[in-house]
């Protein structure tokens, strides 16, 4: 984990969340979610519906990991060494909080290859 500050972290908490709240209503609003529907038939949309799919799947993985880890920043404070207030380092973190370490990161890794599967499927589809 990074020795981010904890505010770093809620403003990413903060922007995760209302992003997920934009595409939320985004998609609510643009046909009431049908365009998740696999069955919607053979179209020329396929290729977005899978990259909506790919946002689908990133954008709540990516909240879950920010509000989590925002929350254990602010669990785990701040520390003085040598005269300066830093956020308390990982290797001082208590033993509760160490054990969210790793399934956050994986959690955080999912949510970058579905990201990733965006500009992979766009150049492929460039490609074609």
């Amino acid at each position: 984990m990074s020795s981010g500050s904890p505010p770093a972290y809620l403003l990413w908490a903060v922007l995760a969340c209302t992003f997920q709240a934009f595409m939320t209503l985004h998609l609510w609003s643009y046909d009431r979610f049908q365009c998740l529907k696999w069955s919607s038939g053979r179209q020329p949309g396929a290729f977005k519906r899978v990259m909506t799919y790919s946002y689908v799947a990133t954008v709540p993985l990516l909240v879950v990991f920010s509000v989590a880890v925002t929350i254990l920043k602010y669990r785990e404070g701040y520390v003085t060494l040598l005269d300066t207030v830093l956020p308390t380092p990982l290797a001082l973190w208590h033993h509760t909080h160490l054990q969210w370490v790793l399934p956050l990161y994986f959690v955080l890794s999912f949510a970058w290859a579905f990201e990733l599967s965006v500009p992979l499927l766009s150049y492929l589809r460039r490609h074609d």
